[in-house]
C-alpha cells in the first residue's frame, strides 16, 4: 500500500441524544481484524443495559486492506455502513469505531438511524488524535566503506532513514517511503556496482 493514511494516536468518544436515544461512540486503533471482537465485546460489557453495540472497521493487514461492519440487530445497513463510511472518509486505517445505542422508545426510522451513527461516529474520530503514516520498504545493503557517504546520500535525498548499521560488515538497514521506491533502487543500482541489495 504506497500511500499515505492516518490512524488513531489517541482514541475519542462522543455522545449523542437523539429521540431519547443515546448514542456512545468511541475510536480504537486496532491492527488486526482478529482483535476486533475483543474491543466490542469490552464495549458491550461497560454498557450492559444497551440495545446495540454496532461498529466499522479498515484494516491493512497481510497487504489487503478490509473493510468490515456490524449493524448488530439494527435495520440492514443503517449503523455499522454510516460507521464505515465516516472512517473511509477521513482516510482511516487500523480503526475500529463503536457506536452504543440505548433505546429511547421511540424509533427513528432508516434515515434516521443512518444519521444517528453517522453523526456519532464522526465526533468521535473528530475527537480522536490522528498520526499520519507513510508506508515504507525495508531493505538491507552491503557495501564497501568508500560507498557510505554516497549511499546515505541516496537514503536521504529519498526520504528513507537509517535504521540500523553495522560497521564490522558494512551493512545497513534502511526504510524508504513506497511510493519512491522504484527511483531509489535504479539510482542505487546505476551508480553502484558492487553491493548487495535485497528488500527485506
Amino acid at each position: 500500500m504506497g500511500f499515505k493514511y492516518f490512524t488513531i494516536n489517541e482514541g475519542g468518544e462522543s455522545k449523542l441524544n437523539v429521540e431519547r436515544s443515546i448514542f456512545l461512540g468511541k475510536s480504537f486503533y486496532v491492527d488486526k481484524k482478529s482483535k476486533i471482537k475483543e474491543f466490542v465485546d469490552g464495549e458491550r460489557k461497560k454498557n450492559l443495559k444497551a440495545n446495540h453495540v454496532a461498529w466499522g472497521a479498515v484494516i491493512f493487514e497481510n497487504e489487503e486492506i478490509l473493510e468490515l461492519f456490524s449493524d448488530d440487530g439494527e435495520p440492514s445497513n443503517s449503523a455499522g455502513a454510516p460507521i464505515l463510511r465516516e472512517i473511509k472518509r477521513k482516510n482511516l486505517k487500523n480503526t475500529l469505531v463503536t457506536v452504543v445505542r440505548y433505546f429511547g422508545g421511540k424509533k427513528l426510522g432508516k434515515r434516521g438511524l443512518i444519521d444517528a451513527y453517522s453523526k456519532c461516529a464522526y465526533m468521535a474520530i473528530d475527537n480522536s488524535k490522528l498520526k499520519e503514516v507513510i508506508p515504507v520498504g525495508k531493505f538491507e545493503i552491503q557495501f564497501s566503506y568508500e560507498n557510505f557517504g554516497e549511499i546515505s546520500y541516496e537514503v536521504n535525498k529519498n526520504h528513507g532513514v537509517i535504521k540500523n548499521i553495522d560497521y564490522e560488515k558494512m551493512r545497513i538497514q534502511i526504510e524508504i517511503p513506497e511510493d519512491l521506491e522504484k527511483i531509489f533502487i535504479t539510482s542505487i543500482k546505476n551508480r553502484f556496482q558492487k553491493i548487495e541489495f535485497k528488500k527485506i
